[in-house]
């Protein structure tokens, strides 16, 4: 079985080592194995938890909600509620999304307007 230091865990999930320790004093990152001279050494799978925290925070999820959504992890019979939260988030997300697709667009046309102008400067110039 693979195991990673924290500064290898670090570099694999592009998440940094104060993050990583910040999130297990959250409580977000658990039962991280421990060498006897105390040093963690996280597994594959805790890499790809530590990825899927990062998609969640990536995309805007609140630390609250998401140490929620862990603890829930940590419970049985709570799949339908976990469910539930990341439902609910994927529609914050969507609402993000297109607010930005708006956003684009409005830059796209301010892009061409300039693009326009300043064919219309060079024309005139030229």
């Amino acid at each position: 079985m693979t195991s990673y230091s924290i500064k290898q865990a670090a570099q694999a999930t592009g998440v940094s080592v104060a993050s990583l320790h910040y999130y297990e004093r959250e409580g977000l990152i658990r039962d991280v194995q421990r060498l006897s001279n105390g040093h963690r050494r996280y597994s594959e799978e805790d890499l790809g938890w530590i990825e899927f925290l990062t998609c969640m925070r990536d995309s805007g999820m609140p630390i609250k909600r998401l140490k929620r959504y862990v603890d829930l992890c940590y419970q049985e019979g709570t799949g339908h509620e976990r469910c539930h939260l990341l439902e609910a988030h994927r529609e914050v997300v969507k609402t993000h999304i297109e607010a930005l697709e708006l956003q684009l667009e409005r830059i796209e046309n301010k892009i061409a307007w300039y693009h326009k102008a300043l064919a219309d400067q060079d024309e005139e110039q030229g």
